[in-house]
């Protein structure tokens, strides 16, 4: 929001494509200045593979491609602010691949598609991001969280009904107003750490992922 408690500015997009997350990335900029926060939230889990029309697996796209991009773009309106902070919301689910990160097969063309392998790697992946953020920008604080057990519609289509109402969620309004939350952590409850998935913290898989993003969006930071 700008300017007031009334002041709020609904923007939609399709975040599955590039070209989307640009135009959305533009009307924050024309729209909105300082980012105070932002928490990349938005995900998608498929039971089928699909690809996006630019040939990109969509859970991979849109789970992690996207908030890699958004992020690198509104950079500067992050900058404005006087203690930015960047939420990437992964999931306990990072740990359902065995802690392993296949660079050489994030879209699933040498493997056999499977819904929870795909969604659990797109949420190890934005872990991996988070902590070379962190790395990269010490200005910015840049978590990483488990949202917790929610049912969403998500949830629901998943796993089934096993977790608290969505009106009762409120651990990302948790870390996104928190003064005791640090950079580069990796959160499971209401400033409880975690332990994400070792190959998170791996250096040279970092490295590796983080070039690949920029190499698929064309947005380096």
């Amino acid at each position: 929001s700008k300017g007031g408690d009334n002041d709020i500015i609904g923007v939609v997009h399709d975040i599955s494509t590039t070209a989307g997350v640009r135009d959305l990335a533009e009307v924050v900029k024309t729209q909105v200045g300082a980012v105070d926060v932002l928490i990349n939230n938005a995900g998608v889990f498929l039971d089928n593979k699909t690809v996006t029309s630019e040939g990109y697996e969509t859970t991979f796209a849109v789970n992690v491609l996207a908030p890699y991009m958004l992020t690198g773009l509104l950079l500067d309106n992050l900058k404005e602010a006087q203690e930015p902070r960047v939420i990437n919301v992964s999931s306990i689910s990072q740990h359902d691949g065995g802690g392993v990160l296949p660079l050489d097969d994030l879209f699933f063309e040498k493997r056999a598609y499977d819904r929870y392998a795909a969604y659990g790697l797109s949420k190890l992946c934005m872990a991996s991001i988070t902590f070379s953020q962190a790395e990269k920008f010490e200005w910015l604080t840049a978590l990483t969280c488990d949202p917790g057990t929610v049912n969403t519609k998500m949830l629901l289509a998943g796993w089934g009904r096993c977790g608290i109402d969505v009106e009762d969620a409120d651990h990302e309004e948790h870390l996104a107003t928190s003064p005791d939350v640090r950079s580069g952590v990796y959160y499971v409850r209401k400033g409880q750490e975690g332990n994400a998935c070792s190959i998170c913290h791996d250096a040279e898989a970092r490295t590796r992922l983080w070039d690949k993003c920029a190499e698929l969006t064309g947005v380096t930071y």
